[in-house]
């Protein structure tokens, strides 16, 4: 089965260094102003995301449209995913459904 109509991302991850996350997908993950998040990484690859005492902290709530955060470390890291089409300047992904309810997957591969 093929979708037809595109998802919206709830992540958008620019080679700057800008990480911003759209406010249904942080109402998910619990974020709020003050939540500090980090990206994880598994040995076959997959992107998690989860809040973490250590981890970024939000730049700003842009409205009520998105949460900010800025890190260019770890946006290079997530676009030299095998994933991610080299030479690419921005992508943006979705966040999946939790399995131990902390751990959120972000979605990078395009199922067809």
């Amino acid at each position: 089965m093929q979708r037809l109509n595109r998802p919206r991302p709830d992540i958008l991850i620019c080679r700057s260094g800008r990480i911003d996350i759209h406010k249904r997908a942080a109402g998910r993950m619990g974020l709020d102003a003050d939540s500090r998040i980090s990206f994880f990484m598994d040995e076959e690859q997959n992107l998690y995301i989860r809040q973490d005492k250590d981890g970024l902290h939000s730049m700003s709530v842009r409205g009520k449209i998105l949460f900010r955060y800025q890190s260019a470390e770890t946006a290079r890291a997530i676009l030299s995913l095998p994933d991610v089409p080299p030479d690419t300047d921005k992508v943006r992904f979705r966040i999946g459904e939790p399995d131990d309810g902390q751990t959120f997957p972000v979605i990078t591969r395009i199922m067809l």
